[in-house]
């Protein structure tokens, strides 16, 4: 057997594998470390030798024999074996590694994937209304999925903050639940005890050797537990709400990886139980603020209002109902209705109350009136103090209440005291004012105006005769009468007995004064039937024009009563204008 390597193009060659029917007077060792230089002698020679042995044909062509210029080199052969083998060895290595890396990140993916699904059933079953325990349950379910000898539990601190609750243990024997429920917290109170105190992890790898658990050993070998890691379930602030375990029933180490997910599953814990608790503290204030509500006569509420003009009622007491006849949830997202039993003539300055009070952020005051379905005119009184949210929104706390009948009230003695209690015609205070703001725009406008003086004839008697009960009805019936004969904005007001006066603004003539006065003289003289008496009265009346005969109310009053006397002196029954002689007669 034999392998030739061409070196050079001076044909020095070695032999790599030699076999010792082909060394021809050389060695092995000799052919196998010296390069020879092979000729067509030696050619020849290995020809010759391979031919009379029968090994090749005797008409072999010795050319090229052993060597030529195209003699494959093996060295090189190999050379590029082993590279290619390197190559892929190389290769090889960097798949494995990029095939590692990558199930490496299927599984935390995978990991992250299932973290985010127990995140997130927790929390669609939060926004659902779904129970703490519900909530709770599935939080466990979700870890103990993960790990098949793993039993979870959450407990949660009592308001008191000395003993701990079964929130969920829905894996652990029910003996079990029932006797670490109300569980006392302290420095040697098995794990969750311990960390319900200290606020922080609680490692035990073997709960028959560790001390904090000495005395609830015998409890624990009963449910088949060996080990316990407790992590505290924390508040934003850092208050412990509880805690969040993990049991093996053999004595166990946890991994990084375990107090990770330990971890995470607490603060998820934490959250759910923060809202829940948060939500019951909400309602609970909701519930004590409706109960308080519901004893205060009027409305309690809470007024927001955006900047860009929506307006809502976060609160607003039941008491809407009754006295805007909304719900609550009518108006919590959309003030709209709430503004659409305004009246109208006081809707710009409950407009223009609240632009004060957001401008200046004063307080709200005002009284105002709605109108009702059913209910007609009621009078409202609002009052809040407004403050500025950083999203520049006003929020008003304050209250409205209903003074319907205190505002009826003060309409009454406002009444009394400006109308005359038997007739209900103007009494003498209020005709005086009327008179002054009708001088003023007479002067103003320089128009006329008349005042009429009136007294009845032949009244005294049927007081007499009849009593002041028959007399009363018949002055009521002789007030109906003479309203009757009078515009809408003429003035007839009583001033005392059966005295009463006219005030006739805006008058062109004086004939038109006494043409009026005629419509009253010719009404009141027609016959009144009370209880069966048929009773006949007649008047005088006195006539004094503005500005002919008073530029003021005590000169215009005293002529108009002067001209009145005068009626009566003759003949009664008649009307009569003020002149001068008149005066002078009289003084």
């Amino acid at each position: 057997m034999l392998s030739v390597t061409n070196l050079t193009k001076t044909r020095i060659t070695k032999f790599l594998l030699i076999s010792a029917g082909l060394c021809i007077g050389h060695s092995v060792f000799a052919l196998e470390n010296v390069a020879l230089q092979l000729n067509w002698k030696h050619q020849f020679q290995f020809a010759g030798y391979y031919a009379s042995t029968d090994m090749l044909p005797r008409n072999f062509s010795p050319d090229g024999f052993l060597s030529n210029d195209h003699s494959v080199d093996l060295l090189w052969i190999y050379r590029s074996l082993a590279i290619a083998l390197l190559l892929l060895v190389s290769i090889s290595a960097v798949a494995v590694y990029i095939y590692r890396r990558f199930s490496q990140s299927l599984k935390e993916l995978e990991t992250i994937n299932r973290r985010e699904h127990a995140r997130n059933q927790a929390l669609e079953l939060l926004a659902k209304g779904a129970s703490l325990t519900e909530i709770l349950d599935a939080v466990v379910k979700s870890v103990e999925a993960k790990d098949a000898r793993a039993l979870c539990s959450i407990l949660l601190m009592d308001p008191d903050g000395k003993r701990l609750n079964v929130g969920s243990a829905p894996s652990l024997p029910s003996f079990y639940r029932t006797a670490i429920d109300g569980l006392e917290i302290g420095p040697n109170a098995g794990s969750c005890g311990t960390t319900a105190y200290s606020g922080k992890r609680t490692i035990v790898e073997n709960i028959l050797t560790h001390p904090c658990w000495t005395s609830y050993k015998e409890l624990a070998a009963e449910a088949g537990l060996g080990s316990c890691c407790s992590e505290p379930i924390l508040s934003v602030t850092g208050k412990v709400l509880g805690t969040f375990a993990v049991y093996h029933h053999e004595a166990y180490k946890p991994s990084d990886a375990d107090i990770r997910l330990i971890e995470r599953s607490a603060h998820l814990a934490g959250i759910v139980i923060e809202k829940i608790q948060n939500a019951r503290a909400l309602q609970q204030s909701h519930d004590l603020l409706v109960k308080i509500s519901a004893e205060v006569p009027g409305i309690i509420f809470q007024f927001r209002m955006y900047p860009d003009g929506r307006c809502c009622f976060p609160f607003i007491s039941e008491a809407v109902r009754k006295m805007y006849g909304l719900a609550p949830a009518d108006i919590r997202e959309d003030a709209t209705p709430f503004f659409g039993f305004r009246h109208p003539e006081d809707a710009g300055r409950l407009a223009a109350s609240m632009q004060e009070s957001v401008r200046n952020l004063t307080r709200w005051h005002i009284e105002y009136r709605l109108i009702l379905p059913g209910q007609g005119t009621r009078w409202r009184l609002g009052d809040a103090h407004p403050e500025k949210l950083e999203d520049g929104s006003i929020l008003w706390h304050g209250f409205i209440t209903d003074i319907t009948d205190r505002k009826n009230a003060e309409e009454r003695i406002r009444h009394m005291a400006q109308y005359d209690a038997l007739t209900d015609l103007p009494n003498r205070a209020l005709f005086s004012d009327r008179l002054q703001q009708a001088l003023a725009v007479a002067k103003r406008e320089q128009t006329h105006l008349a005042l009429l003086f009136m007294d009845f004839d032949k009244f005294k008697p049927v007081n007499d005769t009849l009593g002041h009960a028959i007399g009363d009805v018949l002055l009521k019936r002789a007030a109906v009468r003479m309203q009757r004969c009078v515009r809408e904005s003429d003035t007839l007001a009583r001033i005392g007995g059966d005295e009463f006066v006219v005030l006739l603004p805006a008058i062109e003539t004086e004939q038109d004064a006494i043409v009026v006065a005629e419509k009253i003289r010719v009404a009141l003289e027609k016959p009144f039937d009370i209880d069966g008496h048929v009773l006949a009265i007649s008047s005088s009346i006195g006539i004094a024009m503005y500005p002919e005969h008073g530029g003021d109310e005590i000169e215009l009053s005293k002529n108009a009563d002067l001209s009145m006397y005068y009626a009566k002196q003759n003949g009664r029954n008649t009307v009569m204008v003020y002149h001068h002689e008149m005066k002078v007669v009289g003084q």
